[in-house]
């Protein structure tokens, strides 16, 4: 269960080599947070003297009678915005047949392996169609 995880490490680990490539030293450099700067602390300004007031009184509270609410009725579902398909013929789309050979070397680890050191040789080049085609990648 962890073999395809080996390929995503693998590779992984290839392209953040390649990232710390183009970085250089900066990419294993750790820059600490410069702590900030507090102003001096002022004294406290005096207190403006308050003078005392009694509470006010409060005022007595009565209840206000509110009007009845209508329950308003639920909106219809609006109409369909598209017609339905009528003669939708799903095999067309589903019936193709699978090449399971060809789907199980999408994920083969030496075509990976090939992909990947065609990648590291040629720092900054793609792959050609050409060399897709000679990879396996793509059909003729």
């Amino acid at each position: 269960t962890s073999r395809p995880f080996g390929a995503v490490n693998l590779f992984g680990r290839r392209a953040a080599d390649q990232i710390i490539d183009l970085m250089g030293e900066v990419a294993y450099l750790i820059k600490k947070p410069e702590p900030l700067r507090v102003p001096a602390a002022m004294p406290p300004a005096p207190a403006p003297e308050v003078e005392e007031v009694s509470p006010a009184r409060r005022k007595k509270r009565r209840t206000v009678e509110a009007e009845a609410v209508v329950e308003t009725p639920k909106p219809q579902p609006a109409s369909p915005l598209m017609e339905p398909v009528g003669d939708m013929d799903l095999d067309a789309l589903f019936g193709q047949s699978v090449d399971e050979g060809m789907a199980e070397s999408l994920f083969d680890l030496d075509n990976l392996t090939d992909i990947a050191a065609s990648l590291e040789s040629d720092e900054g080049k793609k792959v050609g169609y050409d060399e897709a085609i000679d990879m396996g990648i793509l059909e003729k």
